[in-house]
Protein backbone atom coordinates (compact mmCIF):
# COMPACT_ATOMS: atom_id res chain seq x y z
CA UNK A 1 0.00 0.00 0.00
CA UNK A 2 3.11 2.42 0.74
CA UNK A 3 4.17 1.52 -2.90
CA UNK A 4 0.66 2.40 -4.15
CA UNK A 5 0.42 5.71 -2.08
CA UNK A 6 3.32 6.82 -3.46
CA UNK A 7 2.29 6.27 -7.37
CA UNK A 8 -1.27 7.99 -6.44
CA UNK A 9 0.82 11.34 -5.12
CA UNK A 10 1.78 11.23 -8.65
CA UNK A 11 -2.13 11.78 -10.00
CA UNK A 12 -4.51 13.16 -11.34
CA UNK A 13 -3.57 10.77 -14.18
CA UNK A 14 -5.15 10.75 -17.66
CA UNK A 15 -5.75 8.07 -19.91
CA UNK A 16 -3.88 8.12 -23.37
CA UNK A 17 -3.71 4.68 -24.50
CA UNK A 18 -5.25 1.03 -24.16
CA UNK A 19 -5.25 -2.28 -24.79
CA UNK A 20 -7.39 -4.98 -23.10
CA UNK A 21 -9.86 -8.06 -23.37
CA UNK A 22 -12.65 -8.72 -21.42
CA UNK A 23 -10.25 -10.05 -18.26
CA UNK A 24 -7.15 -8.10 -18.86
CA UNK A 25 -6.19 -4.35 -19.74
CA UNK A 26 -2.95 -2.88 -20.05
CA UNK A 27 -3.54 1.35 -19.57
CA UNK A 28 -0.90 3.89 -20.53
CA UNK A 29 -1.15 7.11 -18.06
CA UNK A 30 0.34 10.73 -18.43
CA UNK A 31 0.79 11.72 -14.72
CA UNK A 32 0.82 15.47 -13.23
CA UNK A 33 4.10 15.83 -14.36
CA UNK A 34 3.79 14.51 -17.67
CA UNK A 35 5.42 11.48 -16.53
CA UNK A 36 3.97 8.26 -18.61
CA UNK A 37 3.22 5.58 -16.53
CA UNK A 38 1.28 1.94 -17.38
CA UNK A 39 -1.13 0.49 -15.35
CA UNK A 40 -1.58 -3.52 -15.91
CA UNK A 41 -4.78 -4.55 -14.50
CA UNK A 42 -6.05 -8.90 -14.46
CA UNK A 43 -9.43 -10.32 -13.28
CA UNK A 44 -9.75 -13.45 -11.88
CA UNK A 45 -12.64 -16.10 -13.04
CA UNK A 46 -14.91 -14.60 -10.68
CA UNK A 47 -14.21 -11.08 -11.99
CA UNK A 48 -11.78 -9.54 -9.14
CA UNK A 49 -8.80 -8.23 -9.40
CA UNK A 50 -5.88 -10.05 -9.09
CA UNK A 51 -3.40 -8.33 -10.43
CA UNK A 52 -2.88 -4.94 -10.25
CA UNK A 53 0.40 -2.80 -10.67
CA UNK A 54 1.65 0.72 -12.29
CA UNK A 55 5.45 0.49 -13.62
CA UNK A 56 7.55 3.17 -15.84
CA UNK A 57 5.88 3.40 -19.65
CA UNK A 58 8.32 1.19 -21.88
CA UNK A 59 8.95 3.07 -24.92
CA UNK A 60 10.46 1.16 -27.94
CA UNK A 61 11.98 2.04 -31.25
CA UNK A 62 11.00 -0.94 -33.77
CA UNK A 63 14.03 -2.62 -35.55
CA UNK A 64 13.35 -2.38 -39.50
CA UNK A 65 16.69 -4.85 -40.09
CA UNK A 66 17.39 -8.13 -39.05
CA UNK A 67 21.05 -6.59 -38.25
CA UNK A 68 19.22 -3.79 -36.20
CA UNK A 69 16.94 -6.63 -34.62
CA UNK A 70 20.30 -8.38 -33.82
CA UNK A 71 22.46 -5.75 -32.11
CA UNK A 72 19.13 -4.91 -30.03
CA UNK A 73 18.82 -8.91 -29.15
CA UNK A 74 22.49 -8.80 -27.66
CA UNK A 75 21.54 -5.38 -25.89
CA UNK A 76 18.39 -6.90 -23.80
CA UNK A 77 19.23 -7.23 -20.26
CA UNK A 78 20.17 -11.08 -19.93
CA UNK A 79 21.67 -12.94 -21.86
CA UNK A 80 19.23 -13.90 -24.92
CA UNK A 81 18.65 -16.18 -27.56
CA UNK A 82 15.99 -15.27 -30.46
CA UNK A 83 15.61 -17.22 -33.32
CA UNK A 84 13.04 -17.33 -36.29
CA UNK A 85 12.99 -20.51 -38.30
CA UNK A 86 10.76 -21.19 -41.27
CA UNK A 87 8.48 -24.01 -41.01
CA UNK A 88 6.07 -23.87 -44.53
CA UNK A 89 8.31 -27.37 -45.09
CA UNK A 90 8.11 -29.38 -41.93
CA UNK A 91 10.73 -31.48 -43.01
CA UNK A 92 13.32 -28.91 -43.61
CA UNK A 93 13.30 -25.92 -41.35
CA UNK A 94 15.24 -23.08 -42.59
CA UNK A 95 16.23 -20.94 -39.62
CA UNK A 96 15.93 -17.56 -41.07
CA UNK A 97 17.44 -14.88 -37.76
CA UNK A 98 19.40 -16.36 -34.49
CA UNK A 99 21.10 -14.09 -32.65
CA UNK A 100 22.34 -15.42 -29.20
CA UNK A 101 24.44 -18.13 -27.57
CA UNK A 102 23.66 -21.71 -28.80
CA UNK A 103 22.70 -24.53 -26.32
CA UNK A 104 20.18 -25.54 -24.11
CA UNK A 105 17.98 -22.44 -22.18
CA UNK A 106 15.69 -23.13 -19.11
CA UNK A 107 12.63 -23.08 -21.14
CA UNK A 108 9.78 -22.43 -18.02
CA UNK A 109 6.48 -23.66 -18.77
CA UNK A 110 7.01 -24.35 -21.88
CA UNK A 111 7.47 -27.81 -20.50
CA UNK A 112 3.83 -27.64 -20.76
CA UNK A 113 3.73 -28.64 -24.79
CA UNK A 114 4.88 -31.87 -23.77
CA UNK A 115 2.08 -32.45 -21.31
CA UNK A 116 0.07 -31.14 -23.72
CA UNK A 117 1.88 -33.92 -26.23
CA UNK A 118 0.84 -36.75 -23.98
CA UNK A 119 -2.43 -35.96 -23.45
CA UNK A 120 -3.01 -36.13 -27.19
CA UNK A 121 -1.68 -39.62 -27.16
CA UNK A 122 -3.59 -40.74 -24.32
CA UNK A 123 -6.77 -39.34 -26.01
CA UNK A 124 -5.51 -41.70 -29.39
CA UNK A 125 -4.86 -44.92 -26.92
CA UNK A 126 -7.99 -44.41 -25.37
CA UNK A 127 -7.11 -44.18 -22.27
CA UNK A 128 -7.92 -41.05 -21.83
CA UNK A 129 -10.70 -38.65 -23.08
CA UNK A 130 -11.33 -34.78 -23.29
CA UNK A 131 -14.14 -34.79 -21.31
CA UNK A 132 -13.04 -37.13 -18.20
CA UNK A 133 -12.92 -35.57 -15.21
CA UNK A 134 -9.65 -34.33 -13.20
CA UNK A 135 -10.06 -33.76 -9.23
CA UNK A 136 -8.14 -31.35 -7.76
CA UNK A 137 -6.35 -32.41 -4.65
CA UNK A 138 -3.69 -31.14 -1.86
CA UNK A 139 -1.29 -33.58 -2.88
CA UNK A 140 -1.75 -31.87 -7.17
CA UNK A 141 -1.95 -28.66 -5.61
CA UNK A 142 1.19 -26.18 -7.03
CA UNK A 143 1.61 -22.34 -6.37
CA UNK A 144 0.61 -19.77 -9.22
CA UNK A 145 0.87 -19.08 -11.76
CA UNK A 146 -2.93 -20.41 -12.54
CA UNK A 147 -6.01 -20.39 -10.44
CA UNK A 148 -6.44 -23.92 -9.27
CA UNK A 149 -4.34 -23.94 -6.60
CA UNK A 150 -6.57 -21.56 -5.09
CA UNK A 151 -10.13 -24.01 -5.83
CA UNK A 152 -11.50 -26.57 -3.19
CA UNK A 153 -10.19 -29.77 -2.71
CA UNK A 154 -12.90 -32.05 -4.90
CA UNK A 155 -13.04 -29.65 -7.76
CA UNK A 156 -13.65 -31.36 -10.71
CA UNK A 157 -12.23 -30.30 -14.42
CA UNK A 158 -12.69 -31.88 -17.45
CA UNK A 159 -9.34 -32.80 -19.41
CA UNK A 160 -9.78 -30.09 -22.14
CA UNK A 161 -10.57 -27.67 -19.27
CA UNK A 162 -7.16 -28.54 -17.53
CA UNK A 163 -5.08 -28.41 -20.77
CA UNK A 164 -6.71 -25.19 -21.80
CA UNK A 165 -5.35 -23.65 -18.48
CA UNK A 166 -2.46 -25.08 -18.64
CA UNK A 167 -1.77 -23.29 -22.10
CA UNK A 168 -3.96 -20.10 -21.51
CA UNK A 169 -3.07 -18.95 -17.99
CA UNK A 170 0.07 -21.35 -17.48
CA UNK A 171 -2.14 -22.77 -14.45
CA UNK A 172 0.89 -24.77 -12.69
CA UNK A 173 -1.99 -27.27 -10.69
CA UNK A 174 -3.54 -28.00 -14.08
CA UNK A 175 -0.59 -29.18 -15.21
CA UNK A 176 -0.15 -31.50 -12.45
CA UNK A 177 -3.11 -32.84 -12.85
CA UNK A 178 -2.58 -33.32 -16.45
CA UNK A 179 0.84 -34.99 -15.48
CA UNK A 180 -1.19 -37.20 -12.63
CA UNK A 181 -3.26 -38.20 -15.39
CA UNK A 182 -1.08 -39.43 -17.95
CA UNK A 183 2.05 -40.46 -16.10
CA UNK A 184 4.82 -39.33 -15.28
CA UNK A 185 7.18 -41.42 -17.40
CA UNK A 186 4.54 -40.76 -20.46
CA UNK A 187 5.70 -37.12 -20.49
CA UNK A 188 9.32 -37.98 -20.51
CA UNK A 189 8.58 -40.26 -23.55
CA UNK A 190 7.35 -37.38 -25.41
CA UNK A 191 10.49 -35.64 -25.15
CA UNK A 192 12.12 -37.94 -27.55
CA UNK A 193 8.73 -38.31 -29.23
CA UNK A 194 8.73 -34.77 -30.06
CA UNK A 195 11.81 -33.99 -31.21
CA UNK A 196 13.87 -33.18 -27.91
CA UNK A 197 17.54 -33.73 -28.75
CA UNK A 198 18.37 -34.62 -25.30
CA UNK A 199 15.90 -35.84 -23.04
CA UNK A 200 18.05 -36.47 -20.24
CA UNK A 201 18.17 -33.07 -19.81
CA UNK A 202 14.80 -33.00 -18.12
CA UNK A 203 14.34 -36.60 -16.81
CA UNK A 204 13.54 -37.63 -14.09
CA UNK A 205 10.63 -34.40 -15.04
CA UNK A 206 10.36 -32.24 -12.65
CA UNK A 207 6.14 -31.27 -12.04
CA UNK A 208 5.19 -27.91 -11.23
CA UNK A 209 5.10 -28.82 -7.45
CA UNK A 210 8.09 -30.44 -7.19
CA UNK A 211 10.03 -27.24 -9.18
CA UNK A 212 8.55 -25.40 -5.88
CA UNK A 213 9.52 -27.62 -3.26
CA UNK A 214 13.02 -28.60 -4.60
CA UNK A 215 14.15 -25.17 -5.41
CA UNK A 216 12.45 -23.30 -2.97
CA UNK A 217 11.11 -25.19 -0.09
CA UNK A 218 12.14 -25.57 3.79
CA UNK A 219 14.65 -28.40 3.20
CA UNK A 220 17.79 -26.70 1.48
CA UNK A 221 19.69 -29.87 0.89
CA UNK A 222 17.10 -31.19 -1.61
CA UNK A 223 18.36 -28.31 -4.17
CA UNK A 224 21.63 -29.52 -3.72
CA UNK A 225 20.66 -32.91 -3.47
CA UNK A 226 18.89 -32.09 -6.95
CA UNK A 227 22.19 -30.38 -8.59
CA UNK A 228 24.36 -33.23 -7.76
CA UNK A 229 22.53 -36.58 -8.95
CA UNK A 230 21.79 -38.60 -11.58
CA UNK A 231 18.77 -39.82 -12.53
CA UNK A 232 18.36 -42.79 -10.14
CA UNK A 233 19.22 -40.01 -7.01
CA UNK A 234 16.79 -37.60 -8.83
CA UNK A 235 13.79 -39.99 -8.73
CA UNK A 236 14.49 -41.02 -5.18
CA UNK A 237 14.47 -37.18 -4.37
CA UNK A 238 10.91 -37.04 -6.18
CA UNK A 239 9.41 -39.99 -4.18
CA UNK A 240 10.74 -38.70 -1.05
CA UNK A 241 8.80 -35.47 -1.36
CA UNK A 242 5.93 -34.40 1.14
CA UNK A 243 2.46 -35.34 0.01
CA UNK A 244 -0.20 -32.65 1.20
CA UNK A 245 -0.43 -28.93 0.02
CA UNK A 246 3.05 -27.63 -1.01
CA UNK A 247 3.96 -25.39 2.12
CA UNK A 248 5.93 -22.94 -0.17
CA UNK A 249 6.00 -19.71 0.81
CA UNK A 250 5.80 -17.69 -2.37
CA UNK A 251 7.32 -14.71 -0.98
CA UNK A 252 10.89 -16.76 -0.69
CA UNK A 253 10.37 -17.58 -4.43
CA UNK A 254 12.94 -14.96 -5.19
CA UNK A 255 16.16 -16.49 -6.13
CA UNK A 256 16.61 -17.76 -9.53
CA UNK A 257 17.41 -22.27 -8.77
CA UNK A 258 17.96 -23.07 -12.70
CA UNK A 259 21.56 -22.60 -13.07
CA UNK A 260 21.17 -26.24 -10.35
CA UNK A 261 19.09 -27.99 -12.89
CA UNK A 262 15.99 -27.13 -11.26
CA UNK A 263 14.17 -26.09 -14.26
CA UNK A 264 13.41 -27.47 -17.51
CA UNK A 265 15.77 -27.15 -20.89
CA UNK A 266 15.66 -27.16 -24.54
CA UNK A 267 17.28 -25.34 -27.51
CA UNK A 268 15.69 -23.35 -29.75
CA UNK A 269 15.57 -26.83 -32.55
CA UNK A 270 13.97 -28.33 -29.67
CA UNK A 271 11.13 -25.89 -29.23
CA UNK A 272 11.14 -25.73 -33.06
CA UNK A 273 10.17 -29.59 -33.09
CA UNK A 274 7.89 -30.09 -30.66
CA UNK A 275 5.93 -27.05 -32.11
CA UNK A 276 5.71 -28.89 -35.57
CA UNK A 277 4.90 -32.03 -33.37
CA UNK A 278 1.87 -30.89 -31.88
CA UNK A 279 0.69 -29.49 -35.25
CA UNK A 280 1.13 -32.82 -37.10
CA UNK A 281 -1.07 -34.17 -33.63
CA UNK A 282 -3.44 -31.50 -34.28
CA UNK A 283 -4.23 -33.00 -37.84
CA UNK A 284 -5.47 -36.35 -35.85
CA UNK A 285 -9.06 -37.02 -34.64
CA UNK A 286 -7.97 -37.44 -30.89
CA UNK A 287 -5.79 -33.93 -31.32
CA UNK A 288 -8.07 -31.76 -32.82
CA UNK A 289 -8.52 -29.53 -29.96
CA UNK A 290 -5.21 -28.89 -29.91
CA UNK A 291 -5.24 -25.32 -32.48
CA UNK A 292 -7.94 -23.91 -29.86
CA UNK A 293 -6.07 -24.74 -26.79
CA UNK A 294 -2.76 -23.66 -28.09
CA UNK A 295 -4.47 -20.22 -30.06
CA UNK A 296 -6.26 -19.25 -27.05
CA UNK A 297 -3.70 -17.02 -25.67
CA UNK A 298 -1.85 -15.71 -28.92
CA UNK A 299 1.21 -13.73 -27.15
CA UNK A 300 1.25 -11.35 -29.43
CA UNK A 301 -0.60 -7.96 -29.00
CA UNK A 302 -4.20 -8.19 -30.96
CA UNK A 303 -2.50 -5.76 -34.06
CA UNK A 304 0.29 -8.45 -34.73
CA UNK A 305 -1.60 -11.61 -33.49
CA UNK A 306 -4.22 -10.57 -36.64
CA UNK A 307 -1.75 -10.31 -39.03
CA UNK A 308 -1.86 -14.54 -38.96
CA UNK A 309 -3.87 -17.02 -40.00
CA UNK A 310 -3.02 -18.83 -36.84
CA UNK A 311 -0.83 -18.62 -33.60
CA UNK A 312 0.25 -20.85 -31.58
CA UNK A 313 2.20 -19.91 -28.17
CA UNK A 314 3.44 -20.91 -25.32
CA UNK A 315 5.96 -18.73 -22.92
CA UNK A 316 7.55 -19.43 -19.25
CA UNK A 317 9.49 -18.11 -16.53
CA UNK A 318 10.75 -18.21 -13.39
CA UNK A 319 13.42 -16.65 -11.12
CA UNK A 320 15.71 -15.23 -13.87
CA UNK A 321 14.57 -17.32 -16.98
CA UNK A 322 12.29 -16.08 -19.54
CA UNK A 323 11.24 -18.29 -22.53
CA UNK A 324 8.85 -17.35 -25.09
CA UNK A 325 7.79 -19.53 -28.36
CA UNK A 326 5.43 -19.44 -31.22
CA UNK A 327 4.04 -21.41 -34.49
CA UNK A 328 2.59 -19.00 -36.73
CA UNK A 329 0.91 -19.24 -40.46
CA UNK A 330 -0.16 -16.88 -42.36
CA UNK A 331 0.51 -15.39 -46.09
CA UNK A 332 4.10 -15.39 -45.68
CA UNK A 333 4.30 -19.55 -44.87
CA UNK A 334 5.05 -21.03 -41.30
CA UNK A 335 7.15 -19.80 -38.76
CA UNK A 336 8.26 -20.61 -34.93
CA UNK A 337 9.69 -18.52 -33.15
CA UNK A 338 11.27 -18.73 -30.16
CA UNK A 339 13.13 -15.96 -27.04
CA UNK A 340 15.06 -17.80 -24.38
CA UNK A 341 16.19 -15.54 -21.63
CA UNK A 342 18.15 -16.38 -18.68
CA UNK A 343 19.87 -14.49 -15.96
CA UNK A 344 21.26 -14.94 -12.17
CA UNK A 345 19.80 -11.52 -11.74
CA UNK A 346 16.57 -12.15 -11.54
CA UNK A 347 15.04 -8.71 -11.86
CA UNK A 348 16.38 -8.62 -15.67
CA UNK A 349 13.78 -10.88 -16.80
CA UNK A 350 10.90 -9.49 -14.24
CA UNK A 351 9.96 -7.19 -17.20
CA UNK A 352 9.20 -8.91 -20.18
CA UNK A 353 8.30 -6.09 -22.34
CA UNK A 354 11.76 -5.34 -24.28
CA UNK A 355 11.60 -9.31 -25.06
CA UNK A 356 8.44 -9.19 -26.46
CA UNK A 357 9.31 -6.22 -28.26
CA UNK A 358 12.04 -8.02 -30.03
CA UNK A 359 10.19 -11.01 -31.28
CA UNK A 360 7.67 -8.58 -32.55
CA UNK A 361 9.86 -7.06 -34.91
CA UNK A 362 10.76 -9.95 -36.06
CA UNK A 363 7.09 -11.11 -37.06
CA UNK A 364 7.15 -7.54 -38.70
CA UNK A 365 10.67 -8.10 -40.79
CA UNK A 366 9.01 -11.61 -41.81
CA UNK A 367 6.83 -9.39 -43.62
Amino acid sequence: MQAFAGVAATGPWEPIGYEGDDTSAVVQLRDAGGEKLELTLALDAAGLIERLFFQPAFEHTPATSWEELGTAVENLPAETTLVVTDVTDPDAPEVVFSSGEEGAFPVGSIVKLYVLGAVVDAVEAGTLTWEDTLTVTDDLKSLPSGELQDAPSGTTVTVREAAEAMIAISDNTATDMLVAAVGREAVETQLAEMGHHDPSLNIPLLTTRDLFVIGWGDDATRRTTWADGDETVRRDLLASLPSGLPGVDPLTVSTPVWQDGVDWFATPEDLVAAHLALQKKAETPAGEPVPDILGANPGFAPEVASTFDEVAFKGGSSMGVLALSWFVSGPDGDHVLTLQARSDQPSLTTDGRPYLAATQDAVMLLE
